[in-house]
């Protein structure tokens, strides 16, 4: 939402400052010829900041933290290109499943080794994302600053190819100093330095680690709010203990750091359809999930994902996990077992009615 603007009294005069978060954005607001500065370097900045400095007159980024970056190797499809496939559908539908299933393979089989955290995985994650950053930054100096000190993949790895460019634009600076506070005219570092803006974005993510719900759902003993308050759980990261007849998409565990979230939804929507039909043909009335059998899943889901990058005591505060260090975001394995997991819904595992 665009802010009312940051007002205060300057002891000279009233002066404004207007603001943007990038989960809600203003599109009437003009860019063209303004001092422009992004708080955040992360997924939703590095898709803002190529954008804004087209048109700004200057455009500072405020980072807190550099991130692993690898290229996106985006490529124009020409007219012609459209033309050709347009005169062969079979063959254009043929090569898009052989190419949607080459990309899915090659990120469960090898990409998904950085995240499991062997040795080659690893390497060969973090030097590709070195060679991206070498290839398209020059000054040493800029390099050092976007180097990460943490190991890849245990904060969001980006996929970009123009924001390193932008920010080697004459008009636009990387500051890596701490913020101390947003002023009425911009905004003033810890060691003292102000930047003045026009506009200021916030590029500050969301809260994923609390899974307190705007919506809250009242189950017979308590809210899933409270249910969620020491860490959010669910069995195999679809139904809730006590929570009869819920079921939840992308729910606690389901998400990917490596994959496609669609592919885990699409196993979510079929293992609910299948409880759904059991109930149907089973005559049953209610469904849920039984809480020992819940609390054995999670258990082992969280020693599995102790082994993993996003456990590893390097990686630090991220927003797969809560404060506590609980992983409360992704799945442990590869997408493709988080789909055989739920090929069948094992009516043992719950109570019903």
């Amino acid at each position: 939402v665009r802010w009312a603007a940051v007002l205060a009294n300057s002891g000279m005069a009233w002066t404004a400052l207007a603001a943007e978060h990038t989960a809600r954005w203003d599109d009437t607001v003009s860019w063209a010829g303004k001092r422009v500065g992004v708080v955040g370097s992360a997924a939703s900045a590095v898709q803002a900041i190529p954008e804004l400095a087209k048109t700004a007159a200057h455009l500072t980024v405020f980072q807190r933290t550099p991130n692993w970056m690898i290229p996106r190797n985006d490529q124009p499809v020409t007219d012609e290109l459209k033309a050709l496939m347009m005169s062969n559908l079979e063959a254009a539908a043929k090569i898009q499943d052989l190419n949607r299933n080459l990309i899915f393979e090659n990120a469960d089989g090898l990409t998904w080794h950085a995240f499991s955290f062997t040795d080659e995985g690893r390497a060969a994650l973090t030097r590709q994302a070195l060679d991206h950053l070498h290839d398209q930054v020059s000054d040493p100096e800029l390099r050092a600053k976007l180097t990460p000190d943490y190991p890849v993949g245990c904060k969001r790895i980006l996929i970009c190819d123009d924001f390193y460019p932008t920010l080697q634009l004459p008009h636009v600076s990387l500051e890596t100093d701490p913020i101390a506070r947003v002023t009425p005219e911009g905004v003033e570092m810890k060691s003292g330095a102000h930047h003045a803006f026009d506009i200021l974005v916030f590029a500050t993510g969301f809260n994923t680690s609390d899974w307190r719900w705007s919506v809250d759902v009242q189950g017979p003993n308590e809210t899933l709010n409270e249910a969620w308050a020491g860490g959010a759980e669910a069995h195999r990261g679809v139904t809730v203990a006590g929570f009869p007849n819920f079921f939840v998409l992308y729910g606690p565990n389901t998400n990917l750091g490596h994959n496609s979230i669609t592919y885990m939804l699409e196993a979510q929507v079929g293992y609910v359809i299948d409880a759904l039909d059991r109930m149907e043909t089973g005559g049953l009335v209610t469904l849920q999930p039984r809480a020992d059998i819940q609390s054995r899943y999670n258990e082992a889901l969280q020693k599995e994902l102790a082994e993993t990058v996003w456990g590893d005591p390097a990686c630090g505060q991220s927003w797969y996990k809560a404060a506590d260090g609980k992983i409360t975001q992704n799945w442990s394995r590869p997408a493709r077992e988080f789909k055989e997991m739920l090929y069948e819904l094992r009516l043992e595992e719950f109570e019903t009615a």
